[in-house]
């Protein structure tokens, strides 16, 4: 089973509002196209476009769940990028939580891991390999090196890590693109780390991505300067109700939720 990003103590807040607006180059301006009776150049319609997505993220019908001590879980179905999307967020502050990495001795679900452990919330981890259910990246939990990294050279956008440092009951929360020699380090400076990918976001930067297929995605990430974290769910594979993301698209959409830095997890089926 895959590894598990265990959450003890659940307590959050939970912010939507953003609206994202995209910078027109000043040169090269493309090819043009005929829009109601004037030229409109391809960056003008890709910003027209990201401006609904936003208004539409921020003004969708979202449910909200309170969950205690000031934790959220909001969920709603939205148009965006021309698709249907299924999105459920959780953010809860930092300081109220103990957030786990949790590898298990056998496989289960998600919702079984996390009742077996009485965590209050819980989200797919990494990746494994599907032969004999062990990890394929860099696991570390209390300090103690749970599975390494067996990555081809194709995986290379594995190229992220959580970071945790539990110390006097408080949690702090690193996400970062990682090296591929700095595990000692890990080991000395937190007490748990999971590699997954792709960054999403980095201070805020989006960077480029090549792969463009859309599936289910599960995210991590920090905002409010890491005081705030936020759990994605993305669901997909459903056709007209749950088309899923690209990363792009994911990124984005964490750009929606304000959030600083952002981790791809593992966004399969269990």
């Amino acid at each position: 089973m895959r590894n598990l990003l265990k959450r003890n103590y659940c307590y959050s807040f939970m912010l939507l509002c953003c609206l994202v607006f995209i910078s027109i180059p000043s040169h090269s301006l493309g090819t043009e196209i005929q829009i109601a009776n004037r030229n409109v150049t391809p960056q003008e319609d890709s910003l027209q476009t990201e401006k609904q997505d936003s208004i539409a993220f921020v003004k969708a019908k979202w449910t909200e769940k309170k969950l205690g001590y000031g934790a959220k879980l909001r969920y709603a179905q939205i148009q965006l990028f021309n698709s249907i999307q299924s999105i459920s967020v959780l953010i809860y502050p930092a300081k109220q939580y103990t957030t786990h990495v949790l590898q298990p001795d056998k496989a289960g679900t998600t919702s079984e891991l996390a009742k077996s452990v009485n965590a209050d919330f819980a989200i797919n981890g990494s990746f494994f390999s599907m032969d004999n259910r062990e990890p394929v990246t860099f696991v570390m939990v209390d300090k103690q090196i749970k599975g390494v990294n067996k990555l081809s050279e194709e995986e290379k956008w594995i190229n992220g890590i959580l970071l945790i440092n539990q110390t006097n009951n408080r949690c702090h929360i690193d996400i970062r693109p990682y090296e591929p020699n700095e595990w000692e380090s890990v080991r000395k400076n937190y007490t748990s780390a999971l590699v997954s990918g792709p960054v999403l976001m980095t201070n805020h930067k989006i960077p480029a991505f090549s792969n463009t297929k859309r599936h289910p995605r599960t995210i991590i990430g920090t905002t409010n300067k890491g005081k705030e974290v936020i759990m994605l769910v993305i669901d997909g594979r459903f056709k007209g109700k749950a088309d899923g993301v690209s990363f792009k698209e994911s990124a984005t959409i964490a750009r929606y939720l304000k959030m600083e830095n952002v981790l791809n997890l593992d966004g399969g089926g269990s």
